[in-house]
């Protein structure tokens, strides 16, 4: 027969090894939400404390700072589109570049560009015939140069009104 003192060794190296293994596997878990939400898994942002502009998703819908001008759009206030909001997000794409931010002159377009051709598929309207005016929210110099190229396309209201409920197919 085994010794005791052998036996009792392995058992506690055996719960450790478990221990470390489930540990591992929480981790993985865990770390998984973040793969699904670039693979475009992903749902409208819930509301509450403010988000990054780099984890809002499409149908998103968020109001602009209280004090005018200060609203930099990297934290958006999102709410419950039910409840009256400034904006809404229906449109997110990464513009294409590699190498340093291309300056405001040249990703202009391309934001201009990418928000428009996706504005009627979300609206149910053409934008030229539209009551909303289109936000687009390109990365920043700073988040461009550390990776980041996802342009954020939200719309208004171009009378200034709130919206309520989601503005998707709304043919407005």
């Amino acid at each position: 027969m085994a010794d005791p003192r052998a036996r009792r060794a392995l058992a506690v190296l055996l719960v450790c090894a478990v221990g470390i293994v489930l540990v591992v596997v929480a981790l993985f878990a865990l770390g998984g939400d973040d793969d699904d939400a670039e693979a475009g898994n992903t749902t409208t942002t819930p509301a509450g404390e403010p988000v990054a502009v780099n984890r809002v998703d499409v149908g998103t819908c968020f109001n602009d700072a209280a004090d005018e001008g200060a609203f930099d759009y990297t934290d958006f206030a999102v709410v419950g589109c039910d409840e009256p909001h400034d904006n809404e997000v229906y449109h997110l794409f990464d513009a294409p570049g590699d190498g340093p931010y291309p300056g405001n002159d040249k990703i202009g377009p391309v934001v201009r560009d990418g928000c428009l051709a996706a504005f009627e598929g979300y609206v149910g309207k053409p934008y030229t015939e539209s009551a909303f005016a289109i936000l687009p929210i390109p990365p920043s110099e700073a988040s461009w140069n550390g990776g980041d190229r996802e342009v954020v396309c939200a719309l208004y209201d171009t009378g200034r009104r709130e919206l309520t409920g989601s503005v998707k197919n709304s043919a407005r």
